[in-house]
Formats: structure tokens, C-alpha cells, sequence
């Protein structure tokens, strides 16, 4: 019969629960995995973190604080917000599981609150009033968020699908677009910052000219 010696159990701490489960993954994140890879029992894990909300809170907390924050070196508002929304695209997309956790009643706690609260301020200190801020930074963040998770999701799945040619005379539009894009080299700007930079330049022209929702 194999286990764990017979005596005290191994001590965990918080930062080793938080540690382990960054290592897992927000996707693949529970309290059995946590246990499995501290070597520990779910009972030892479940003294520093009450449940499996409670353990993606922790985890996500973390990952929200790290994302990337530009602080306002004075360039042009829009280019400001692309610096912002390039920096929280690859943040999510380095970690699977994120975009969720932002869609699912964010700010959760204090800690993600005042991440949001620290952003928004660099917006007010240009001029903008704190709900004018807020919504556009959220807008802009919600299209980043959004694009990653769209981007995860096609590669994962066209890496499996098989290619199959576009007949110029069926698809004229589509065949014409690969085409463009196959020429368009290296240096293009690509469709995933086109469609941010337009995002950003759409948000700040409604925030500044257009109607608010509050």
C-alpha cells in the first residue's frame, strides 16, 4: 500500500496555493489539481482558499494586478489606449482562462478595482470626466479582451481544420482578401491591430463628440 508517511501533514502556504495555481492555469484550475501538485490533501488547500471561486478569485487577482499598465508618457490619447489594449491582448493571451475571468463580474474585489481605478485616473488627469473615463477605458478593454479571446479560439480550432482553396469565381471578395493579405508582407499593420486601432479611434470620437450613455 503506498501514501503519504503517517505523521504531520506537509504545511502549505497561500503563496504556495497561488503559485501552484498559476502554474496550472486559470482553465485548468481546481482545488484537486492545486492538492495533486502541492502534494498535499484538498483539505490542506482548502484552509487557505474556501472553494473553487475562491481559488480563481486568488489566481485571477494576481493575473489582473501584473497585466501590463502603461503609465502616461504623453503621447496622443489614442495611441495611450493602444498601448493599453496591445498590453491586456497579450497578457490574455498568455494566459488561457483570463478573458474569461474579466467577463464574469469584473472588478471582483478591491485589488482589481483599483487596478481599473488606476487607469481611469490617467484618463482624468488629461480632462475626461471619471464617467467618461471609466466608460472608455472599459469599452477599449472589452474590444482587446474580446479580440484575444476571439484570436485563441480560431487558432485552436483552424490548426486542426483543413485548408481549402478559395475559387476566385465562387469567391471573388474572399479570394481577393487572402490574396492582399499574402502580398501585404511582414511589415503590414495586421487585421488584429487595424481593428483595434479603429476601436480606439471609434471610442475616443463617441466619448468626446458623441452622445453618452450616462
Amino acid at each position: 500500500m503506498s501514501g503519504r508517511p503517517a505523521g504531520r501533514p506537509p504545511r502549505i502556504s497561500l503563496e504556495a496555493v497561488l503559485a501552484a495555481g498559476l502554474e496550472i492555469g486559470l482553465v485548468d484550475l481546481s482545488i484537486a489539481a492545486v492538492a495533486e501538485r502541492l502534494g498535499v490533501t484538498r483539505t490542506s488547500v482548502h484552509r487557505h482558499v474556501g472553494s473553487r471561486r475562491d481559488l480563481e478569485t486568488l489566481v485571477g487577482e494576481h493575473l489582473v494586478e501584473t497585466a501590463p499598465q502603461p503609465g502616461d508618457s504623453g503621447a496622443p490619447l489614442e495611441e495611450h489606449l493602444l498601448e493599453f489594449a496591445r498590453g491586456l491582448v497579450a497578457h490574455v493571451r498568455a494566459h488561457p482562462g483570463l478573458a474569461g475571468y474579466y467577463a464574469r463580474g469584473f472588478p471582483r474585489t478591491r485589488r482589481s478595482a483599483r487596478v481599473v481605478e488606476a487607469f481611469d485616473a490617467t484618463l482624468v488627469a488629461r480632462g475626461l470626466s471619471g464617467p467618461a473615463a471609466a466608460r472608455l477605458a472599459a469599452a477599449v478593454a472589452n474590444h482587446a479582451i474580446a479580440l484575444a479571446a476571439f484570436a485563441m479560439l480560431d487558432e485552436q480550432y483552424v490548426s486542426d481544420a483543413p485548408e481549402f482553396l478559395l475559387d476566385p469565381d465562387e469567391f471573388p471578395i474572399l479570394a481577393d482578401t487572402r490574396r492582399a493579405w499574402d502580398e501585404a508582407g511582414p511589415d503590414a499593420e495586421s487585421w488584429f491591430d487595424w481593428s483595434l486601432r479603429g476601436a480606439v479611434r471609434g471610442l475616443i470620437q463617441q466619448t468626446l463628440h458623441g452622445p453618452g450613455y450616462l
